[in-house]
């Protein structure tokens, strides 16, 4: 059997488990569950469990941002 390289150890230290997840999104087991379910998050299965990528969760954060409305976008271009 051939030793893990120290970054594929690295690399496994960035996987979340659903519990994992759940606590980094502050959100529920089952609301990760229907993320799941709808295709939203990117998803390994390892025998009987699901892992998640950090760098993935950091992507689809990112898809969900929404961008403040400045001065501009608000009143168009009256000065206040």
């Amino acid at each position: 059997m051939r030793m893990a390289s120290e970054k594929q150890l690295k690399n496994q230290d960035q996987l979340l488990t659903v519990e994992e997840l759940g606590a980094y999104l502050k959100i529920s087991k089952s609301s990760v569950y229907r993320m799941i379910e709808r295709r939203l998050i990117p998803f390994f299965k390892i025998r009987s469990g699901l892992r998640f990528d950090i760098a993935d969760v950091e992507k689809y954060l990112l898809s969900c941002r929404t961008e403040a409305m400045n001065d501009e976008n608000v009143y168009g271009s009256l000065k206040i």
